[in-house]
This record gives structure tokens, C-alpha cells and sequence, in this order.
């Protein structure tokens, strides 16, 4: 779990958040505040690359964790910021109508509860078009680094057009409901890479009394959130970089000597990691996630240059996110129904402490969704390649039947 926040702006707006919070998440509050400095650079500025500080960033939380206080506060900063045409809705219906909210001005801030119930609405079998749509607009927008969006054309309707669209993305979800939808490499491979993920680790965290509130952000905050969504002096005013008409010419922000040498050494790290791991659609784009936080961190340092501080910081959030996707892909994600209920069975006799009885494999959250077909055919399959040892114990009545996740040494001899 994410516990130090970061110098400059995102630090600070992260440690208010704290601070209106009744069970304050640091990994939470993070997430939210590098959402919100993203959408305050909007498209004001950019890297040397053309890329901007567009971040899709989902908190995962279990229930009562108070995951709703980090949108609170990022609306309450952005309206006294006066940028409350930023906030875009709290859901997303279809890919046209996300298209339609960016045409109303062009930097947009989506900020949406329950994401892992919308990720499975988006992505299921059952999923209508205009559901699937939405992802599919989410992807495109995510490297649309210069000129025209063009949105889909519908009969005796003009097409959208939208320059350089900056869409930002702070989802919140509960393990469980972000798990199930992730139900094949079709997800993994196309959404995941664009994602950064921060997931905390405690169920439920301490609770203590708030000394801030959600409605009333400091002043030196507002002040500073103002100041760097309207750039320095000479920059030009809101009006031009609010409308989705005008092409703007961004400010670039150059990376230092030192961390142009970093971002080779992370290049060639993460060659290394594609030339060998199964799941290399995760890394794809560990690069350039880094690069935009780094850029979001500089620019709250109020940095006129991306330095190696800024860079290490945003490699340390992304890589953790990575790397925790990773093996949760490999633990949880398959591509049938037969595949989700081996892992399920897995994790089941996890979360009993190694030792399931078959009369509570049911009972559990892990199963009970799966049909009593559906479960005998994975334990047998699970069975017959000795991923799990079936054990008869002997009682006054009916023998008890026990399963154990095999010990690799023990199937390896």
C-alpha cells in the first residue's frame, strides 16, 4: 500500500484529502489528487513527445473504506478553482455520449464509483454495442496526443470533432467487482495497459475524528490549482483552451539531462521484462504512464522541467501497479467460465488456510456463483493435473473429503 504522498501539488491536495476522510486512505487520496493536477494541466501543457497528463487511474477498495471522499474532494477543488466545467457526469452510458461531454469543452475529469460493475457492463457477453463502444472510445482517447478527434458519424447528425481532447479517468471499485470483470486477455490486453491501478491493501482502515472538510478546500490550494490550470503569464486565458474548436499550442515541458538518462535506463528495463514475461500488454505502456505522472508531479512542483525526482516518484506508482496486475492476472483471470472456477477453487482453499472442506466450498463469496456442474468439472480437471490434493478423513460417520493446494515440490518429485 502507497503510504509517503509525493512533494508539491499532488502531495498536498492528497493530504487534505486525508484529512476530511473518517478512515483515511493514502493510496486512495493519491490517486484522486494525481487525477485532479491532470486534469488541471489539461491541454496547457505537454511532454517533448506531444504526450499530456491524460491518466486513467482506478482505486480498489473493500466496502467501507470511504472511497467516495477523494471524488467529493476533487469536485469541491475543481468548482472553487473555477473549473467545474471540467467535471464530467458520474457515469458514462455510451460512447457517443462521452464524445458529446468532451465536445462541451475538452479537458474532462470522469469520476466513477463502482467502475468494476461498469468495466463488466462495458465488456460482458452480454454487453450491447453501445456498452462496448465505451471502452473502445476510452482507448482511443487515451493516446489522442495531437490534432482531430473525430467521433463516430450517426445519420442527420454532424460528426464531433474534438481538438485535442484530454480525457481524465478516477475510478473506485472493490476488489471483488473489479476481479470478476476482468474475464479474459481481451480486457487484460486492451484496458489494463492503459490503466494505473492502486489498490489498498487493508479492508478496513483505522478510524479517526476529520479536521478538514470536503466542501471547503484551503485557500492556498484553490489558489494553486487556479494558477497552474490558467499557466504562466503571457500564456493565454481559459476561453481558447476550453473550447473544443480552437487547436491549442501546448507548453512543452523538457525532461532534465538526468531524467532523460533515467527514462533509458527504465527503456531498457522494460525490454528486458517484454522479452519475458507472459503477461507483456501490462508493460506495453509502463513507459509512458510514468512519463505523464511525472509530468502531473512536476508541474504541481511547479517545475518548469520534468527532473529525475518527478520521474523515479511516477516510475515507483506505476511499476507497483504493474507488478500487483501481474499477479493478480495470473491468479484471477481466464478466458471460460471452466478457467474462473478453477482460480476460484484456488482461492477458496487460500482463503480457508490451505485446508477446504467440501461441505463449505460452497458457503464461501469465491464459488457460490458457479453451477454445481461447473464446479465438478474444474476440481476434477484441477484434480487430475494435481493442482490440488483430494484427502479422505475418516470421522464417527460420512469419511470428510478436504482439499489442499498441492505443494510444487511434491507434484515435481
Amino acid at each position: 500500500m502507497l503510504t509517503a504522498h509525493p512533494p508539491g501539488l499532488i502531495g498536498d491536495i492528497a493530504s487534505w484529502i486525508d484529512s476530511c476522510a473518517v478512515h483515511p486512505a493514502p493510496t486512495l487520496s493519491v490517486a484522486a489528487a494525481i487525477s485532479v493536477v491532470s486534469t488541471l494541466a489539461g491541454r496547457r501543457y505537454c511532454l517533448p513527445s506531444g504526450a499530456r497528463a491524460c491518466t486513467y487511474v482506478i482505486g480498489v477498495a473493500q466496502s467501507g473504506v470511504g472511497k467516495e471522499i477523494g471524488r467529493q474532494c476533487a469536485v469541491s477543488l475543481l468548482d472553487r478553482a473555477g473549473l467545474r466545467k471540467r467535471v464530467g457526469s458520474g457515469g458514462i452510458a455510451s460512447g457517443a455520449g462521452l464524445v458529446t461531454r468532451l465536445s462541451t469543452c475538452p479537458t474532462q475529469l470522469f469520476l466513477l464509483d463502482e467502475f468494476g460493475r461498469l468495466l463488466e457492463a462495458f465488456s460482458g457477453k452480454n454487453a450491447a454495442s453501445h456498452e462496448r463502444e465505451i471502452m473502445t472510445v476510452l482507448m482511443s482517447l487515451w493516446g489522442a496526443h495531437s490534432g482531430v478527434f473525430l467521433g463516430k458519424a450517426y445519420a442527420e447528425k454532424d460528426q464531433p470533432t474534438i481538438e485535442l481532447p484530454h480525457c481524465v479517468l478516477y475510478g473506485t471499485t472493490t476488489p471483488d467487482a473489479f476481479y470478476a470483470a476482468l474475464k479474459g486477455r481481451d480486457v487484460v490486453d486492451g484496458v489494463l495497459s492503459r490503466m494505473i491501478i492502486l489498490e489498498v491493501d487493508h479492508g478496513q482502515l483505522a478510524e479517526v475524528h476529520p479536521t478538514g472538510r470536503s466542501n471547503e478546500p484551503p485557500a492556498e490550494l484553490v489558489r494553486r490549482c487556479k494558477a497552474l490550470a490558467q499557466g504562466p503569464p503571457g500564456d493565454g486565458n481559459l476561453e481558447g483552451i476550453e473550447s473544443s474548436t480552437i487547436a491549442t499550442k501546448p507548453r512543452i515541458v523538457a525532461l532534465s539531462p538526468e531524467a532523460q538518462a533515467h527514462v533509458a535506463t527504465l527503456s531498457a528495463g522494460i525490454t528486458v521484462k517484454l522479452g519475458a514475461t507472459e503477461y507483456r500488454d501490462l508493460w506495453v505502456r509502463a513507459k509512458e504512464q510514468a512519463l505523464r505522472v511525472a509530468l502531473a508531479c512536476a508541474l504541481g512542483c511547479e517545475s518548469d522541467r520534468v527532473e529525475v525526482e518527478h520521474l523515479q516518484w511516477a516510475w515507483s506508482i506505476v511499476r507497483w501497479s504493474t507488478r500487483r496486475m501481474e499477479l493478480a492476472v495470473a491468479a484471477r483471470v481466464a478466458d471460460t467460465e471452466e478457467g474462473r472456477c478453477q482460480l476460484a477453487w484456488l482461492a477458496a482453499i487460500a482463503d480457508a488456510g490451505g485446508r477446504l472442506d467440501r461441505r463449505d466450498a460452497t458457503r464461501g463469496r469465491h464459488l457460490r456463483r458457479f453451477d454445481a456442474r461447473t464446479r465438478k468439472v474444474a476440481l476434477g480437471c484441477l484434480i487430475d493435473s494435481e493442482a490440488i490434493s483430494l484427502h479422505s478423513v475418516a470421522t464417527m460417520g460420512r469419511a470428510r473429503e478436504i482439499y489442499t493446494i498441492t505443494d510444487a515440490e511434491e507434484t515435481a518429485s
